[in-house]
């Protein structure tokens, strides 16, 4: 009998929903957080790519909003390094966080945040960096994200609760969709 209980117990426990991990509050981190893990659980998606740009599109700073929006989208090619991305640097380019969900890598930029070793190398596990460019002259080379538009998602938080959120397809801008989402 108790070994029915054990297994019944480990069944259910197992498919508790990864909407019961979400953060709550008001913090644009923890936005973040929560569509990094909403995004994680998009089985189409994520079987196509393994690596994703997520951006704050608009800041905990803009009182102007009451949302926090966040966009995340394919990365579809290495970075180029530079002769001037150098460990501690600041860049407005070269991406200094990230966090690894399901094996899927997701990539940002924290403007309070050094470029450092640790994201370096992750970037480079998982072959998104590409120091050949050091060895060439300066062509130029554009970074990618834009070529899946298919696999784009954006995120409203509301800022007052973060627990309140819509996705949209894409970089969507009709914000009809989304208008009355912090009422």
């Amino acid at each position: 009998m108790s070994v029915w209980f054990i297994l019944i117990t480990v069944v259910f426990m197992s498919c508790s929903s990864y909407k019961d991990h979400l953060k709550t509050g008001n913090s644009v981190v923890d936005a973040r957080y929560n569509a990094i893990l909403d995004f994680s659980n998009l089985n189409k998606v994520t079987k196509r790519h393994k690596v994703f740009n997520v951006n704050i599109l608009i800041k905990e700073s803009s009182n102007e909003e009451p949302y926090h929006q966040i966009f995340i989208s394919p990365i579809t090619n290495a970075y180029p390094m530079t002769q001037y991305d150098t460990i501690g640097s600041k860049s407005d380019l070269l991406y200094n966080d990230y966090r690894i969900n399901k094996g899927v890598l997701f990539l940002w930029m924290d403007p309070e945040k050094r470029t450092n070793r640790k994201t370096l190398e992750v970037m480079s596990n998982f072959k998104k960096l590409d120091s050949s460019f050091l060895k060439k002259s300066d062509k130029a080379y554009v970074f990618s994200t834009k070529e899946y538009p298919k696999d784009e998602r954006t995120y409203f938080f509301c800022k007052s609760n973060i627990s309140k959120y819509k996705v949209l397809k894409g970089l969507n801008k009709q914000l009809m969709e989304i208008e009355n989402l912090c009422d």
